[in-house]
């Protein structure tokens, strides 16, 4: 009974550590469409997070692909950004990752393809989005 005890407080404590939940600021890296606007505006409006202008400063990337473009475009705006290397995962319409900035894990992905490219579904497809990453902190607390 105690090694269970023992072993429940070691994992409650390192799921407490998770970068999902410690995080505190988010950078949305350019996505096709602006939706990084829309997804900026929502998280800026329904976030605990806050969004930040430069990469550098953030505990998060929010981006649509994960690939070699990723690592650019973060050390475009950022000279310390962690380089681990990323190969092409995925690169379909609609897939977010949230990327911990110092080690270059996910730490949450979800599938939202936005209807089209106007506004109304670009607005909705980030209200979605921004939503499960509120219900998955929540959740991870």
């Amino acid at each position: 009974m105690k090694m269970f005890l023992l072993a429940a407080l070691f994992a409650t404590a390192a799921f407490a550590q998770s970068p999902l939940n410690d995080a505190k600021t988010i950078f949305v890296l350019p996505m096709p469409g602006g939706l990084d606007q829309y997804l900026a505006v929502r998280l800026a409006q329904d976030s605990t997070l806050t969004v930040v202008t430069k990469a550098d400063t953030a505990d998060l990337l929010l981006t649509d692909q994960l690939t070699a473009a990723v690592e650019k475009k973060a050390d475009e705006t950022s000279s310390t950004f962690s380089r681990p290397t990323m190969r092409p995962l995925a690169r379909g319409k609609g897939t977010f990752f949230l990327v911990d900035r110092q080690s270059g894990n996910v730490v949450w992905s979800t599938i939202e393809p936005p209807k089209s490219t106007i506004a109304k579904d670009l607005k909705t497809a980030a209200t979605h989005i921004v939503d499960r990453l509120n219900k998955a902190r929540a959740a991870k607390k």
